[in-house]
């Protein structure tokens, strides 16, 4: 498995999976176990896009910058609301 950052709005996590959007999956699932019974008051701001590489979070790259071989997958789509 690889080893992927995994960055959306609040999010921030670094996990591993066999592919990059098995690993946006594998956040939902992350942040909806944080969450627990007590979901009714807390909540989680997401972006239009899921950034997902192998080297880092981009927002923490100065100048900011998206590489090749990088994955952006929309939102709706990790939710199970849009096609890939």
């Amino acid at each position: 498995m690889a080893k992927f950052y995994i960055e959306s709005g609040d999010i921030k996590i670094i996990t591993e999976s066999k592919t990059p959007f098995g690993a946006c999956l594998k956040v939902i699932k992350i942040i909806s176990a944080q969450f627990g019974n007590d979901s009714i008051n807390k909540s989680v701001n997401l972006s239009d896009t899921f950034m997902v590489t192998e080297t880092g979070f981009p927002s923490e790259r100065r100048p900011y910058s998206v590489h090749s071989g990088e994955h952006i997958f929309k939102t709706e789509t990790v939710l199970g609301r849009g096609s890939a």
